[in-house]
């Protein structure tokens, strides 16, 4: 197989925030449909935090996740956060979630996000990326933007 050139082996990355969520696990589960066992996650709230903005996670929201075959989560989730500043931002993110020992998951993830307040707009051009752990009926996630 012939080598492909990649022009990076590193990605630059800045941090964004740090964010945790609460939710109600497995507030609804659909058993072996035909892509996998759908688990929905209610989110119920939270709070986020970096250099640029900081504030709370609020319902509606939730993680519409799939448990595929080897074990692992396909994450599909949407969060509403609102900024200290009352600004509401739509945060939207997939990827993939792994087992771990004890029942807890490690995953990692891509993030978009979506505002209409001008203060924040410079989140709508921003792809970020992410990396969790659960713990409890919590995950915190640490997303960084990518440069």
């Amino acid at each position: 197989m012939k080598e492909i050139p990649m022009s990076t082996t590193t990605l630059d990355v800045a941090p964004l925030f740090v964010v945790t969520m609460l939710s109600v696990p497995d507030t609804h589960y659909l058993k072996g449909a035909p892509q996998g066992s759908r688990i929905v996650a209610e989110v119920t709230g939270g709070s986020f935090e970096g250099h640029r903005l900081r504030g709370t996670v609020h319902p509606p929201g939730g993680d519409w996740a799939t448990r595929r075959t080897d074990r692992s989560l396909k994450v599909d989730a949407r969060i509403m956060l609102r900024t200290e500043d009352n600004a509401v931002v739509l945060m939207t993110y997939g990827g993939i979630a792994i087992p771990q020992p004890g029942g807890f998951l490690n995953a990692r993830i891509a993030a978009t996000f979506e505002t209409g307040d001008e203060h924040y707009a410079w989140l709508n051009c921003i792809q970020a990326v992410g990396i969790g752990k659960t713990s409890g009926a919590s995950v915190t996630y640490d997303l960084f933007e990518l440069l």
